[in-house]
């Protein structure tokens, strides 16, 4: 009478708003995870933490409320980490991606893989985020580096992103810390 399937692939059940965890090969420092990152974790628990941010996002539907803890360590990046509009939080309750408490250790470094990350060139769009259309996220205490933006803000149409940056650093890159185009409302914070 009823039909029964089954699935090997990852899913969630949405009761409340989900921790998810991301940490790299070292545990160094960390304070949010208890295994190293790997790309067969689901990231769902502090014991099955995927490598990449970049994962999370690819992986699952972000809500909000939804948090991406991004344990101790250092994460190399060829690509931007995009987070789009499909993954944004509301005007009541934000999606959040937290680096690590423990700036002694290092933080929470993302690292572009650029040999030359500086640009003056319109068109260069080489960042470490990349937000497309995205509203109501916080970002805070990571370090962004070596790539021609930090964050990558473009919309067009303009946009009201409410977006909560907070304790950034953004250093060794190009020729923006920020570039924000067709994006207000938002707040910047040490």
């Amino acid at each position: 009478d009823g039909l029964i399937n089954d699935t090997s692939s990852i899913f969630t059940v949405r009761n409340s708003p989900i921790p998810y965890y991301v940490n790299d090969t070292n545990q160094a420092g960390d304070v949010y995870t208890t295994a190293p990152g790997s790309e067969l974790n689901n990231g769902i628990t502090v014991t099955t933490p995927v490598h990449s941010v970049a994962a999370i996002i690819e992986r699952f539907q972000l809500e909000g409320g939804d948090t991406v803890y991004v344990d101790t360590g250092y994460y190399e990046l060829t690509s931007n980490i995009v987070v789009r509009g499909d993954d944004s939080g509301s005007a009541t309750s934000r999606v959040q991606i937290v680096g690590s408490t423990n700036q002694l250790a290092g933080g929470s470094r993302f690292h572009r893989l650029l040999e030359q990350p500086w640009s003056t060139d319109p068109t260069n769009t080489t960042a470490v985020f990349e937000l497309d259309r995205v509203q109501h996220l916080a970002i805070s205490r990571v370090v962004l580096e070596n790539a021609n933006s930090g964050i990558y803000v473009l919309n067009s149409p303009p946009l009201d992103n409410n977006l909560y940056l907070h304790d950034l650093e953004i250093r060794d890159g190009g020729y923006y810390g920020m570039k924000m185009s067709g994006s207000f409302d938002n707040t910047l914070e040490r």
